[in-house]
């Protein structure tokens, strides 16, 4: 029973998780019905005593789960909770920043990006945030040195990470490098063929005064 959960064959980098308690949990509970039999045989008073702990025991254990419950109600807030319970941990701040650049809030996902970076320089999440966020707030050399560092460690890991690299295509037009950016492109295509139509109008952006790019659309008149 404990043996998925020893270490031994490592699954993702936590140590620990939810999802895998019920595994030790059983032998727990085992032991509790055992209890519960021998309980059978006592006197009528001891009976009603511990019959009234395992009644307080298991409510609890439903108020706790109920707010454990509460912590992965969505993934804002697995990640808010976890980092105010460990705020010195790179790999939280990297998701946390990622969930911050999907609801918009681009500043805040910098801001943790970057911690995330000063503790774990080769994450790959991190290097990936903080591009998207750089973009977004306007900050193209950023973008383009963090976006090139992560698509670098997901090649040397082997998993492609498309929305990093459709990203990088619209901040290369942006920086009038049109030839790396269709190579990267055609790559993009290469990889998932349904993005053949990608295209980026970079016109709205160099004419506004103000840049705050978006990401790329696809053009299906073609």
């Amino acid at each position: 029973l404990l043996s998925p959960v020893l270490g031994f064959a490592q699954s993702g980098p936590q140590d620990v998780a939810d999802r895998y308690s019920h595994l030790p949990s059983m032998a727990l509970m085992t032991l509790v019905g055992g209890a519960m039999v021998r309980v059978s045989s006592l006197r009528p008073w001891r009976q009603m005593a511990l019959l009234g702990t395992a009644t307080a025991s298991v409510l609890l254990c439903i108020a706790a789960t109920r707010a454990q419950v509460g912590i992965w109600k969505n993934t804002r807030t697995l990640w808010e909770v976890t980092l105010q319970r460990r705020p010195n941990t790179p790999l939280i701040r990297a998701n946390y920043a990622v969930e911050l650049n999907r609801t918009g809030e681009f500043a805040q996902a910098r801001t943790h990006a970057l911690l995330a970076l000063e503790r774990l320089p080769g994450n790959r999440a991190a290097h990936a945030a903080l591009a998207h966020a750089a973009f977004e707030l306007g900050d193209l050399n950023t973008a383009e040195q963090h976006g090139r560092i992560a698509l670098q460690i997901a090649e040397q890991l082997g998993r492609p990470d498309l929305p990093t690299m459709i990203g990088r295509v619209a901040v290369l037009i942006l920086l009038g490098r049109p030839g790396e950016a269709e190579d990267l492109r055609q790559r993009v295509v290469e990889l998932d063929p349904s993005l053949a139509s990608l295209r980026f109008d970079p016109s709205p952006y160099l004419n506004a005064a103000t840049v705050s790019p978006r990401t790329p659309t696809s053009d299906t008149s073609e």
